[in-house]
């Protein structure tokens, strides 16, 4: 009885973490969608501060507000209290911002004061999303034709003089852009070669009809320049998936936890206890 206890108590933990998952990458593509929609900075960065608290734990009691060049975008009922995140950004133009994450009231102590190290993560990825954004609308507004101005005879000088400055921070963002990929590349342990995916066939089937999975990976080998694809081994069975551990040499395993919730947990345990080291990951 006290395991199946406890094996529920897994199960619902692990609902609760999923939802807080969901909500956050719903909160990062909703943020990319907008970015997308291509509308004025002020608006875009009014939506984004709509949307913001729909990320957060509790979003009935969560407002936030980008602050941008002198400038503020509030969400609903904004109101500064005691408990709140902040992330700073700056773009290539040398001007600054942050986003700010307010709770109005006190919740249960988590990672950080109120906060998850995961709300952690996603407002920083939000920020950069922003700064990012921003750099690429600066530099789109850089490479379009100057203004004509009223006094042709200062045209020339003033035109100049622009396309100076507006090379210097075109290279300042391409070489930012270049830093970031080859800091990635210089403080990654180790390049992913193997994975082993455990799901059934009809979870298989479901990744493999839409697609969903296997775009996400390979769009992030895209637009981190990898030379090489890694190889998803794919198994059926618990034991299967042991038999292709003591056969092979894999980088991680991803856990399809399907209707059987609880066998998942227990692969995990056993993987766990044989090869200490395995990374584990539960596509829900």
């Amino acid at each position: 009885m006290d395991k199946k206890k406890s094996n529920q108590a897994d199960i619902e933990s692990l609902l609760a973490q999923h939802t807080e998952r969901v909500k956050e990458l719903m909160t990062i593509n909703r943020t990319s969608a907008l970015i997308a929609e291509g509308k004025p900075v002020d608006e875009t960065l009014r939506q984004i501060a709509l949307i913001l608290p729909r990320g957060w734990q509790y979003p009935q009691n969560t407002c936030a507000r980008i602050l941008f060049d002198t400038k503020e975008y509030d969400s609903l009922r904004f109101a500064r209290s005691s408990w709140f995140q902040k992330q700073d950004f700056n773009t290539v133009d040398g001007k600054t911002g942050s986003i700010e994450v307010y709770y109005d009231q006190k919740f249960p102590e988590a990672d950080e004061g109120p906060f998850l190290h995961e709300e952690r993560n996603l407002i920083s990825t939000i920020s950069t999303m922003v700064s990012a954004y921003l750099n690429s609308t600066k530099g789109v507004s850089l490479i379009k034709a100057p203004h004509e101005q009223e006094n042709y005879r200062y045209k020339k000088i003033i035109y100049k003089e622009s396309f100076k400055d507006s090379r210097e921070l075109l290279q300042k963002f391409l070489n930012k852009q270049t830093a970031d990929k080859n800091i990635f590349h210089d403080l990654m342990k180790y390049k992913v070669q193997e994975i082993l995916l455990v799901a059934t066939l009809y979870d298989t089937f479901i990744l493999e009809n839409e697609d969903r999975f296997f775009e996400q990976a390979m769009g992030e080998i895209y637009h981190l320049s990898l030379s090489s694809l890694p190889r998803i081994t794919g198994v059926t069975s618990p034991e299967a998936a042991i038999e292709m551990l003591k056969e092979r040499n894999f980088d991680f395993v991803v856990l399809m936890a399907g209707m059987d919730t609880e066998g998942s947990i227990d692969l995990s345990k056993s993987i766990k206890k044989k090869y200490p080291g395995m990374q584990i990951v539960f596509l829900l």
